[in-house]
């Protein structure tokens, strides 16, 4: 039963609660705990553990740096601009973590600049995930609607991003959904594999309430 596709995901979920606990010696046991159990069911670590590299590949050191050194809404679009990867879900895991460790080692003006600038992502990331398609498009297309989709944060954020993109209640977007979270696993992102899968399943269960 512990190597079974659903005790990963477990695991994995529990890892997410114990970093928001700020419970870090924890959640590294649960990452070990994926990986050998990754290994003993015979595949491949580097592909199925993401979240022991999750680290370096989604926020670098230089974003966290240019991030700092920001000090206003212009500066801060430019330092996105440059990386992209500060607005992905994981980065603001990743930020509170990095708050919660200024905390515990002393040094509350740091954390204090880090959370703003972490409030600052997360309205960004809302905005840019609720904003219309420009008056120029003929409509946004459904590649559009799935990234505003799954950068969402919040469920209200989802809900709008739905109202936006009326697209995504459809077949195809299930589909798409589907293809995205096949090639998401090809590349060895299992985390936005599985993300992409609960998106799936989500659409699915707006369409029943209202009766398709």
């Amino acid at each position: 039963m512990l190597l079974a596709p659903a005790t990963d995901l477990t695991l994995a979920q529990l890892a997410d609660v114990a970093v928001e606990q700020r419970a870090f010696d924890i959640a590294e046991s649960l990452r070990q705990a994926r990986r050998l159990l990754a290994q003993m069911g015979g595949g491949q670590p580097d592909q199925q553990t993401p979240d022991a590299e999750l680290l370096a590949p989604a926020m670098p050191e230089p974003a966290i740096q240019a991030l700092m050194q920001a000090q206003s809404g212009a500066e801060l679009l430019g330092v996105v601009e440059a990386h992209p990867s500060l607005l992905r879900p994981e980065a603001d895991s990743l930020l509170a973590a990095r708050v919660n460790e200024a905390l515990d080692e002393g040094h509350d003006r740091l954390a204090s600049a880090l959370e703003e600038r972490r409030e600052a992502l997360a309205e960004l990331r809302a905005a840019r995930a609720a904003e219309p398609p420009s008056p120029d498009q003929q409509g946004p297309t459904l590649e559009e609607a799935i990234e505003a989709l799954l950068i969402a944060d919040g469920e209200e954020a989802m809900v709008e991003v739905i109202d936006l993109y009326p697209v995504l209640l459809e077949e195809v977007a299930a589909q798409a959904l589907w293809q995205f979270a096949s090639e998401a696993r090809a590349g060895g992102d299992e985390d936005l594999a599985r993300y992409a899968i609960e998106c799936r399943e989500m659409l699915r269960r707006v369409r029943e309430e209202l009766g398709e």
